[in-house]
């Protein structure tokens, strides 16, 4: 293994990134697909060099922890070995049903492609930052709303060829750029790609101001250009859960599995594969939302498929209280969490959530890595313990010691009101991670 990756930056297969519990691998692959085979091979190989945990992340990553200095070299080179499809270059995400969602806009496979090669042909990928993203918005069941890209293409209508690209953020928060036909878009990409390479190796989508994004789209007529406009698109679908039995074209369904707290062990994900080979799977697809899903190609076959995966300890219900709570790695996985946030997560729905919490974000440090949109309260941990936060004002409710969270949560909880007024703010709000 040539390089370990520094921390705060993005982890793959061949350079890992040094956490608390050893090197953590990060693997994406084409349109976030893996075979039934790939997704055993690399939770075979992961349970011989790794600790046993896999995780999918927020934006749909598989990562592999706790690899040893010796094992990750012969972890990347088995992974390899199988066969799997290993995406590179810049990061293009695309909704995880792309192909198989009769809902989607028909263009969205043509301009996923046509944006990889076009990216392919130039040199940008080496002059771009890695956390550097395209992010491709068909529309239909899952779709792209709420994940972050420096550049994003929306679908403004499912049957017309009409596609809103912006710069820097989600659809509600980016800047509208231009509106374009997809084969336009493609070459605006590069266009908004070359200008944010142009501000150096930390430039971001965000950082580009009117004139560099009006200058990017100087090519279009003027009427196309909606250069520092608030990007939101006409056709932009709710945030739907991934989670639970999704129908697709052909009669084919989609199993939506959630791991809890976005993660398993490997002894969970072969057990899995075995079972989902029983039941016709024919592929797996990671998912924005730490899912996976199972496309099942016999809808007979699907809940057997769902309700197997319940036995082993997957979220299976979009109405599952795990899901209402988002923690970070913490301690011991991360150096840098003081507390073990998976715990003080587990604990917390094991006693109840109240009704009126949307999300909670459980993070081991002042970081506040994995935070959702607009958390209701927060646990954020510190050299002393934990504070409880109200997340919309900032302030601390409470700060105790790890072993008293959940019961001090209770406490918080039953007491006020998150976000509707209460005691003021005790101190800053920590920064959130970029």
């Amino acid at each position: 293994m040539s390089e370990i990756m520094r921390r705060n930056a993005c982890p793959s297969l061949a350079v890992p990134m040094q956490t608390g519990d050893g090197l953590l691998a990060r693997i994406n692959t084409w349109r976030g697909t893996l075979s039934p085979a790939h997704l055993a091979s690399v939770a075979t190989s992961a349970s011989r060099h790794g600790s046993g945990i896999i995780e999918i992340t927020r934006r749909g990553s598989l990562q592999v922890r706790g690899l040893t200095c010796d094992g990750a070299e012969p972890f990347m080179a088995e992974v390899l070995e199988s066969g799997l499809d290993i995406r590179s270059g810049v990061p293009v995400d695309v909704g995880p049903l792309i192909g198989r969602d009769s809902s989607e806009n028909a263009a969205t496979e043509e301009l996923y492609y046509g944006v990889v090669e076009a990216i392919g042909q130039t040199d940008i990928g080496t002059r771009l930052g890695p956390k550097v993203s395209v992010v491709i918005d068909g529309g239909g069941i899952l779709g792209m709303a709420d994940v972050i890209g420096d550049v994003r293409l929306t679908s403004l209508q499912p049957d017309r060829d009409v596609w809103q690209v912006a710069v820097g953020g989600t659809a509600s928060s980016a800047r509208l750029a231009a509106t374009v036909e997809w084969r336009e878009a493609i070459r605006l990409v590069i266009e908004l790609l070359g200008s944010i390479a142009a501000l150096g190796r930390s430039g971001r989508g965000k950082m580009l101001d009117e004139n560099q994004i009006s200058a990017a789209c100087g090519h279009l007529p003027p009427h196309r250009q909606h250069a520092s406009e608030k990007g939101h698109s006409s056709f932009s679908n709710q945030a739907t859960s991934p989670i639970g039995r999704i129908a697709l074209k052909e009669g084919s369904v989609a199993v939506g599995l959630g791991l809890p707290f976005g993660q398993a062990t490997t002894n969970q994900i072969i057990r899995l594969v075995q079972i989902a080979e029983m039941s016709m799977v024919s592929e797996f697809r990671m998912a924005p939302g730490c899912a996976l899903l199972s496309i099942c190609d016999s809808p007979d076959r699907a809940e057997d498929l769902h309700t197997a995966a319940s036995h082993l300890g997957f979220v299976v219900d979009p109405d599952d209280p795990r899901l209402r709570v988002v923690a970070c790695a913490g301690a011991p996985l991360c150096g840098s969490g003081t507390f073990n946030t998976k715990a003080v997560a587990a604990e917390l729905v094991a006693q109840g959530l109240p009704a009126d919490v949307d999300t909670i974000h459980v993070s081991g440090c002042a970081k506040r890595c994995a935070e959702p949109p607009s958390p209701t309260v927060s646990l954020i941990g510190d050299a002393e313990g934990v504070n409880i936060i109200e997340a919309r004002s900032g302030g601390i409710r409470d700060h105790v010691a790890e072993r008293e969270v959940a019961a001090a949560f209770q406490r918080v909880m039953s007491g006020h009101k998150m976000g509707r007024g209460g005691a003021p703010a005790t101190r800053q709000r920590h920064g959130t991670q970029a």
